[in-house]
């Protein structure tokens, strides 16, 4: 079944009398932005949380985009690790992130990468930044990085269990 599209509202703001030059348009929405299936079967929480702070950041709101995306790393590393070991889910959910990366993520790659995704996300978050080089468009990298081992992972894994 197919429901009606509900329409698009548009709130425009104008210039001042007399030219009238179109200033801005609200709502603005950022290019659709999908996530592998793999990644969002392994964590639908960081999926919803990723786009939303992706959203944010599309908006102008790096501030706020900033420990949205670390949050949403937070919930991709937890789930992840919780695929590998479900049965220290409760472990894994009471950790610290950074404990989580030493200590259930043994793939090299992603825990060099996941390391660095805390390090930056700790920076969105904090007072005082200890990588004052880098920012949120950095920190998105990262996680993107994050996404892609995390997917090759699992899809290597799923290839040697079904050959």
């Amino acid at each position: 079944m197919c429901l009606p599209q509900m329409p698009l509202l548009f709130i425009c703001s104008y210039g001042p009398e007399p030219s009238s030059d179109l200033l801005s348009v609200r709502p603005l929405r950022p290019p659709e932005n999908s996530l592998s299936e793999v990644v969002s079967k392994v964590s639908p929480m960081f999926a919803s949380i990723f786009i939303e702070a992706n959203e944010a950041k599309y908006l102008g709101l790096r501030q706020v985009a900033g420990p949205g995306f670390r949050k949403a790393f937070e919930f991709l590393i937890k789930d992840y690790a919780k695929s590998l070991e479900p049965e220290k889910t409760k472990e894994i959910e009471e950790s610290f992130s950074g404990n989580v990366v030493k200590s259930f993520i043994k793939e090299a790659r992603i825990q060099n990468v996941a390391e660095r995704c805390l390090w930056l996300g700790n920076d969105e978050t904090h007072y005082l930044r200890k990588w004052a080089d880098r920012d949120v468009d950095d920190l998105v990298n990262l996680i993107k990085l994050a996404m892609h081992w995390i997917e090759i992972d699992h899809l290597s894994k799923s290839c040697v269990k079904e050959m």
